[in-house]
């Protein structure tokens, strides 16, 4: 059997530093080593507590080099480079979430670590220990709407994660456009049925993710009609395995979803697509302030629809409230007139 290179996730990786035991040290010290194994890329199991989750070698690097084609495989990159292994995490989020299985903590152990260097007790002591910081780290997914959804742009609000020394937040959720501002949010506080906000948060209430979660009205796809009701928009997060904790939502309850990313790339029913217009109806308002949005950035106050495609409609991509007036209705009719007497 080829050789495969044993790759953990970002998250894993995190948890085994946390742990202050040599077995942590024996696992740590193994990522990026050759084994005769053929699984890797391995990550905590979200459903079974004290287990892991692991991916096929051969399987996991064909997907990598479909999308990643100058790359050549575990020998032509440094896999001791902690960059390509996290990139991985990101953006191949396939790897991550299809095609898993799951084992127990125990064996993984058991095949990666001499035997001889630990007792039964000690790996039993290790595994209660692992089992009390997966389980710590849980949080619970929630769906909020109105007023609610202003709540969680409260940096007071956020999770903030301590590792082995003091360190300022750093991560998506806290460098947000749109953390701590004020009265800038009404387009979605005050359509309920339309807009929503999917949080996900810790046992104290605090803010480990969010996403905006947009009620469609049409979605198109090369003139084709996909059936997604709800679509996620791009998920703000403390770390980096909470967007796969989204992802994994999202396919549960076949919401369309937007790659981090890839501004461009949308996932539906374990689908990819690309240059998918979708629209969704607001109420027919103008608004003194707007927030920064990441897809449905076109807002036609006339009709009250907000696009993620059309040309007219103000521009919502400021992150100071305001906005860009967009070309009207009237503005593009009078332009083809203009063109086509030109012609």
């Amino acid at each position: 059997m080829e050789k495969t290179v044993l790759l953990y996730s970002p998250r894993l990786r995190e948890i085994l530093k946390t742990i202050d035991s040599d077995i942590s040290l024996k696992l740590l010290n193994s990522e990026g080593s050759s084994i005769r194994w053929g699984i890797s890329y391995i990550d905590v199991d979200d459903i079974v507590s004290g287990n892991l989750t692991f991916s096929k070698w051969e399987t996991s690097i064909a997907k990598i080099k479909s999308k990643h084609t100058h790359w050549e495989g575990p020998y032509g990159i440094d896999v001791s480079d902690y960059l390509w292994r996290n990139r991985f995490y990101s953006d191949v989020a396939d790897v991550y979430i299809s095609g898993r299985s799951s084992i127990k903590l125990g064996k993984f152990i058991n095949k990666i670590i001499d035997k001889s260097s630990y007792t039964q007790s000690e790996l039993e002591i290790y595994i209660n220990k692992f089992k009390s910081i997966v389980n710590r780290d849980k949080g619970t997914f929630e769906i909020v709407s109105g007023l609610d959804i202003e709540k969680w742009y409260d940096s007071k609000n956020y999770h903030r994660i301590r590792k082995w020394r003091y360190e300022e937040p750093n991560s998506s959720l806290h460098n947000s456009c749109m953390t701590d501002k004020k009265g800038i949010f009404k387009i979605y506080t005050d359509n309920p049925d339309s807009c929503k906000l999917l949080i996900y948060k810790t046992k104290d209430n605090k803010l480990l993710g969010r996403a905006l979660l947009w009620k469609l009205d049409t979605i198109d796809y090369c003139g084709n009609k996909l059936y997604a009701e709800y679509y996620m928009d791009r998920v703000y997060f403390v770390e980096d395995n909470y967007a796969h904790t989204f992802y994994n939502f999202c396919k549960n309850k076949n919401f369309i979803y937007k790659d981090f990313l890839d501004r461009n790339r949308f996932k539906y029913r374990g689908v990819s697509y690309f240059d998918v217009k979708m629209s969704i109806k607001l109420k027919r308002k103008e608004y003194s302030k707007y927030p920064y949005l990441d897809t449905f950035y076109r807002y036609n106050s006339t009709n009250g629809i907000i696009y993620n495609f059309k040309e007219h409609g103000h521009v919502l991509r400021s992150t100071s409230g305001g906005y860009e007036r967009g070309i009207s209705f009237i503005r593009i009719f009078l332009n083809k007139i203009r063109n086509f007497v030109i012609k």
